[in-house]
C-alpha cells in the first residue's frame, strides 16, 4: 500500500511534464491513472486497517482447506495455476489437464491427447507445439515412432513462482520437490468472482486531470469498498483500477454489482463533471487460495466476462444466472454466446438490472380526472409535518364506494415520497385469503427496497419470525437461523412487536408513511396489528393512513368495531370525503378526454353522479364511446335522453352497461380474472385456459382502454376499481362460478408446485367456493395446511374459522386427520387466552391419538393440558398422566 502511494509521486511528475508525443501521452496517462488509482486505493485502505484494528474482524474467504501438501488438493492447486499460465499465453484452456499430467512428469503423445478432446491427430499436434513455443512444454523426438512432449523447466519455475515458492536456481527443480514445498495453509472450495473495471480510464487523465481523476477514483474505491463490506464480500486485490472480489454467495455479488452500479449512477448524477462508469462481470466455480489470492479457471472466465460488459453494464455467467435463480429483485436478460479468450467452449452470458419494484403508491398519470380535494390534503399534510418532528399519528379516509379515497391517499403518497418520505403501501381485499395480507405487502415492499446491512440490523433476533410473513427477507439477510417455536399466547404479542420495531428500524432517517387500503376487508389479525400499531405511534415519525368504505361497515366486520374505539380513544382522526362540486365535475370531465360535451350531457352527468368521481368517469366513458351519443367521424349529438339519464342511476349500473360493450372474449378474461381475484398475472391468465396467446393480450389491451384494468407491472394487471369486479362476477350463474374457481385450483395448485403448501390458503378458498364439484377430502388437506401456515403468524381467529370448515368436510374414517386439526384449534384457543376450549379440544385429539395407539402424539398433547390452567387461573404443575373421557369438541 504505501509503495503505491509513493508511487503516485513520480507518477504525478510525468503528467505535468512537457509536451511528449502521442504515444508517450497514452503511456503516461495510462501510469498517472494508476497512481491515482493507488492513492485512493491507499486512502481507502488505510481506513479498513483502522477498522480492522478496532473491530478485530477479518473477512476470510469460504472455502474448504486441503486435507494435506500432497492430496487432491495440491494437484488441483497447480492444475490452477498451469490454467492461469495458459490463459496469460493465449492457449486452449484444453491443454490444462494435459500440461498438468506433463508437469508431473508423464509424456505426452499427440494420439493421446487427440482422443480425449476428439481432436484430429494434427490439430493436437499443433496445439501441443504452441504450448512448446509458450516454453511450457519441451518436444522430445525418436528416431522410430511418435514425438513426445515433456515438460519444460520454465514450466516448473513458473508453477513453483505462482504458489509462492522460493526458487534457487544452485538446485534441481523437480515435481516432487514443487509439491512437498505446499504448505497445508493453501485452500480450495467453490466461490463467485467479481471483476469490476473502469470504463474510459486511459482518457481520464488526459480529459480531467490529475487531481479530478484521483478524487474520482477515490470516490469510486469508497463506494466498492463499502458495498463489499455491507455484502460480505472479500476484496482479493486491484487490478490497475478495477478490484477482484470473491463471494460465498451468487445472490451477494450480484445485489452488491447492482448496489455498486447504483451508487455509481447516483454519485454521476450527483457530480456531473466527474462522471463514471464501470462495467462488472461475475462468474462462479472452483478455486484455490494462496497468499491471499485465488487462482483457476473460474477466475479467468470472471476477467472475461467483465472484459465483454459495457460501462455501467454488470454481465455474469450462465452457472451465476443458475445459482441465484428468480428474485423480484432483479431481472436477468440473455445477452447471447461469447467466445471468451483461452477457452474453447462458448459461454452463455446474461446482463443483470434491477428489478422495477412494484410501485406502493400506485400514481395514476396527470391529466386522467383527479380534481379538487384541497382542505382534505391540507389537513393531511399537517399530520404528516408533525409526524416528521416526532408525532406519528393515524388517519382515516372515508366515503362510499367511488368517492376516491384510494386515489386521494396515492396522491399523498405521491407528494409525501417526493418529500424524502419512505412510503409503502398494503391492500386488503374482499376475497383475502391470507392473514395480515396488507401488512405482507408492507413488509415486502420493505424488503424490497430496503438495504442489506439496515435490514440486518433492524431484524435483530426476530428474523425468524419475520420470514413467515415475508419469506423474501431469507434471501436477503444471510445466517438467519430456523424458525423457534413460541409459545401460542405469546406469539401474538411477539410477532406485532416485531413487526414495528422492523418497520421503523428500517425506516433510517427518513419518516415513514403506511398507506392501507380498503380497510373494510381487513381480517381479524390485520385489525389487531392495526390497533397494535395506533399504541405505539405516539413519538415516532410514522404515519398510517387508511381508507375504507363507510356504507360497507357492518357489526360482521372485524374493522367496523376497531375504527369506532380507535377514534373514540383518539389513536386515529377520519376524514370524511363528500361529493364533488358541478364545477369540479366540469373540471373533471374536462381532463378526462378530448370529447366535448354538450351543456345538457354535461348537466346529466353532474345530476345522476351526485359527484361521486368514479360514477362521473364512467359516464363520461359510456357517453363517449356510445353509438347514440356520437354521430359520424365523431362528431357530438347534441342530446342527452331520458334512457340514458335512466341508465345512468347508479355506478353499478353505469358499469354493467358499459361491461355488456366489450368483446365476448374481454368479457369471458375478466370473468376468469374477477375468479382468480382483484390482482392477477397474465401467466397464470393463460394457464387457466378460457383464452391465450394474441386473443388473451387483445382482450386485456381492450380492457385496459376501456379503464376497467390498469397494469400493476410487468404482466401484471388489477382491477381499476373492486366495484368493476363485483359487477363482473354478479351476472355470473352459481353453477357457471363454481366451475370457475374449481378450474382456478387447480391451476394454482399446478402453477405453484412444491410451493403449494406456502399458498395453501388461496388454493383452499377457489376449492371451497366450488361447493360439491371439489374433492371434500382434497379440500379439507389445504383447509388444514392453511390452518397450520396461519397459526404461524398467530392469526388464531383464521384457524378456528379453517379447522371449522375443515372438520366438517373431513370423513369421519379419517382419525388422524381429526386428531391434527382438533389439537391445532387447541393450540389457536390457547392463543386466545381460551383454557377451557383449548382442553375440551386438546382431550379430543388425545382420545383420537389413543385410539390410533400413537402414543408420542398422545404425550405430546397430555404435556400441553398440563402447561395451562383453566380460563384466569395460574397453569398446573405437570402431574401423572390421568386424562378425562375423549371428546370432540364441538364437531362430530
Amino acid at each position: 500500500m504505501i509503495a503505491a502511494a509513493r508511487a503516485a509521486a513520480p507518477a504525478a511528475s510525468q503528467a505535468q511534464a512537457s509536451p511528449p508525443s502521442a504515444g508517450e501521452n497514452a503511456l503516461a496517462a495510462s501510469q498517472a491513472l494508476q497512481a491515482a488509482t493507488a492513492m485512493a486505493r491507499a486512502t481507502s485502505a488505510l481506513g479498513q486497517m483502522a477498522a480492522a484494528a478496532s473491530s478485530g474482524f477479518a473477512g476470510m474467504l469460504p472455502i474448504t482447506h486441503a486435507t494435506g501438501p500432497t492430496g487432491t488438493g495440491a494437484t488441483r492447486r497447480i492444475q490452477a495455476i498451469i490454467e492461469s499460465l495458459i490463459t496469460r499465453k493465449g492457449l486452449n484452456l484444453r491443454l490444462a489437464p494435459a500440461i498438468t499430467q506433463a508437469f508431473e512428469g508423464a509424456e505426452l503423445k499427440s494420439s493421446d491427447y487427440a482422443a480425449p478432446n476428439k481432436l484430429s491427430k494434427e490439430s493436437a499436434g499443433r496445439e501441443l507445439r504452441q504450448a512448446v513455443e509458450a516454453g511450457l512444454l519441451q518436444l522430445v523426438k525418436y528416431p522410430q515412432g511418435e514425438a513426445g512432449f515433456r515438460a519444460d523447466p520454465a514450466l516448473l519455475r513458473a508453477v513453483a513462482e505462482g504458489l509462492g515458492q522460493t526458487v534457487n536456481p544452485a538446485q534441481a527443480l523437480t515435481p516432487e520437490t514443487i509439491i512437498s514445498s505446499l504448505s497445508a495453509g493453501q485452500s480450495e472450495g467453490t466461490v463467485t468472482i467479481m471483476f469490476t473495471d473502469v470504463e474510459g480510464s486511459t482518457q481520464m487523465l488526459s480529459s480531467r486531470g490529475f487531481t479530478l481523476s484521483h478524487e474520482i477514483m477515490k470516490a469510486y474505491e469508497s463506494i466498492i469498498e463499502d458495498k463489499i463490506t455491507e455484502h460480505a464480500g472479500r476484496r482479493i486485490k486491484g487490478l490497475g483500477d478495477g478490484v477482484m472480489v470473491s463471494f460465498g454467495s451468487s445472490r451477494h455479488a450480484v445485489e452488491c454489482a447492482l448496489e455498486i452500479q447504483r451508487s455509481i449512477a447516483e454519485y454521476s448524477k450527483q457530480n456531473p463533471e466527474r462522471k463514471l462508469k464501470i462495467r462488472i462481470g461475475i462468474n462462479t466455480g472452483e478455486v484455490v487460495e494462496e497468499a491471499g489470492d485465488i487462482f483457476g479457471a473460474a477466475v479467468n472466465v470472471a476477467a472475461r466476462v467483465a472484459g465483454k460488459a459495457k460501462g455501467g453494464q454488470i454481465l455474469v455467467s450462465e452457472v451465476v444466472r443458475e445459482l441465484v435463480g428468480p428474485v423480484a429483485e432483479m431481472k436477468f436478460g440473455y445477452r447471447g454466446r461469447y467466445k471468451l479468450k483461452g477457452f474453447p467452449d462458448r459461454f452463455r452470458l446474461h446482463d443483470v438490472t434491477a428489478s422495477e419494484v412494484p410501485s406502493p403508491t400506485p400514481v395514476l398519470p396527470t391529466g386522467d380526472g383527479f380534481v379538487g380535494r384541497e382542505q382534505e390534503r391540507l389537513d393531511i399534510r399537517m399530520t404528516l409535518d408533525r409526524a416528521a418532528t416526532g408525532s406519528g399519528g393515524m388517519l382515516f379516509i372515508a366515503g362510499v364506494p367511488g368517492i376516491g379515497a384510494s386515489r386521494l391517499a396515492s396522491e399523498v403518497a405521491s407528494e409525501a415520497a417526493k418529500k424524502g418520505w419512505w412510503v409503502l403501501s398494503g391492500r386488503c381485499a374482499e376475497q383475502d385469503t391470507t392473514p395480515l395480507s396488507p401488512f405482507r405487502d408492507i413488509l415486502a415492499a420493505a424488503v424490497a427496497s430496503a438495504g442489506v446491512k439496515s435490514l440486518q440490523e433492524a431484524v435483530g433476533a426476530n428474523g425468524p419470525l419475520l420470514a413467515q410473513l415475508v419469506p423474501g427477507l431469507r434471501q436477503k439477510v444471510r445466517g438467519m437461523g430456523q424458525p423457534v417455536e413460541v409459545p401460542a399466547d405469546k406469539l401474538r404479542e411477539q410477532l406485532f412487536r416485531a413487526v414495528f420495531e422492523f418497520l421503523t428500524g428500517c425506516q433510517g432517517g427518513k419518516p415513514l408513511l403506511m398507506v392501507l387500503d380498503d380497510l373494510q376487508w381487513a381480517d381479524e389479525e390485520t385489525v389487531l396489528l392495526l390497533r397494535d400499531i395506533a399504541e405505539r405511534l405516539a413519538g415516532s415519525r410514522v404515519v398510517v393512513l387508511g381508507t375504507y368504505w363507510e356504507s360497507e361497515l357492518d357489526s360482521a366486520r372485524p374493522f367496523t368495531i376497531a375504527a369506532s374505539r380507535l377514534l373514540r380513544r383518539r389513536r386515529a382522526q377520519r376524514l370524511s370525503l363528500g361529493r364533488l362540486t358541478d364545477r369540479e365535475v366540469e373540471k373533471m370531465v374536462h381532463v378526462l378526454g378530448e370529447t366535448a360535451l354538450t351543456p345538457v350531457q354535461l348537466i346529466g352527468i353532474q345530476a345522476a353522479t351526485e359527484g361521486n368521481p368514479l360514477f362521473v368517469e364512467h359516464s363520461y366513458l359510456y357517453i363517449a364511446d356510445s353509438e347514440s351519443m356520437l354521430g359520424g367521424h365523431g362528431r357530438v349529438q347534441a342530446s342527452f335522453t331520458e334512457e340514458d339519464l335512466e341508465l345512468a342511476n347508479s355506478v353499478r349500473g353505469i358499469i354493467g352497461r358499459r361491461l355488456e360493450r366489450l368483446s365476448e372474449p374481454a368479457q369471458r378474461m375478466l370473468v376468469a380474472a374477477a375468479v382468480i381475484g382483484r390482482d392477477f398475472d397474465i401467466p397464470l391468465l393463460e394457464a387457466f385456459g378460457e383464452l391465450s396467446g394474441h386473443e388473451l393480450r387483445d382482450a386485456i389491451d381492450e380492457a385496459t382502454r376501456s379503464h376497467f384494468l390498469t397494469a400493476a407491472g410487468a404482466d401484471r394487471f388489477r382491477f381499476s376499481h373492486d366495484l368493476v369486479r363485483q359487477r363482473v362476477l354478479a351476472v355470473l350463474p352459481l353453477p357457471r362460478l363454481q366451475a370457475y374457481h374449481l378450474a382456478v385450483a387447480g391451476t394454482l395448485e399446478r402453477g405453484y408446485g412444491k410451493s403449494a403448501t406456502e399458498k395453501a390458503a388461496e388454493i383452499a378458498h377457489h376449492l371451497y367456493q366450488a361447493g360439491t364439484s371439489a374433492d371434500p377430502l382434497k379440500t379439507s388437506d389445504y383447509l388444514a395446511q392453511a390452518a397450520a401456515n396461519a397459526m404461524a403468524v398467530g392469526a388464531f381467529e383464521e384457524v378456528l374459522r379453517l379447522i371449522e370448515l375443515t372438520l366438517q368436510l373431513l370423513p369421519g374414517d379419517k382419525i388422524r386427520e381429526r386428531a391434527e386439526a382438533l389439537a391445532l384449534r387447541g393450540q389457536a384457543f390457547w392463543g386466545l387466552g381460551r383454557n377451557n376450549d383449548a382442553k375440551a379440544a386438546w382431550n379430543g385429539a388425545l382420545g383420537r391419538y389413543d385410539e390410533l395407539g400413537d402414543t408420542k402424539a398422545a404425550a405430546s398433547v397430555h404435556a400441553r393440558l398440563h402447561e395451562i390452567g383453566a380460563d384466569g387461573v395460574a397453569a398446573e404443575r405437570p402431574r401423572p398422566r390421568e386424562h378425562a373421557p375423549a371428546r370432540e369438541a364441538e364437531v362430530t
